[in-house]
């Protein structure tokens, strides 16, 4: 029977063990090099997408024909891109105190 290794039960590890904070998986960084070296930049094609710039080909009638992207494919590209870029506000609650004056709160997890 095979011992088990590794550090004993109830031991602390080494002060700097481990993936640092913030730090990236192996499964990450792996499809990010795959990413970089096919030259592919997602950002960008969505940034295409969101601005429609981008079209596809269509074959219509035996004929090559470019067709603009659909409307709700920019905004889904569009509302991808502001997910990233603006910060999801917190809840809040817009209310009437006691007195009758104005209150709005911030809802704290």
């Amino acid at each position: 029977m095979a011992t088990k290794q590794g550090r004993p039960k109830g031991y602390p590890r080494p002060p700097g063990s481990g993936r640092p904070k913030g730090g990236l998986n192996k499964r990450t960084l792996a499809f990010q090099d795959a990413l970089e070296k096919a030259g592919y930049d997602p950002i960008a094609a969505v940034l295409e997408i969101a601005t429609g710039r981008m079209a596809y080909t269509a074959i219509v009638k035996g004929q090559e024909v470019d067709v603009p992207v659909p409307p709700d494919m920019v905004l889904k590209a569009r509302l991808a891109l502001l997910d990233k870029a603006v910060p999801t506000p917190k809840a809040i609650e817009i209310g009437q105190g006691d007195s009758g004056e104005f209150v709005v709160r911030i809802v704290r997890d």
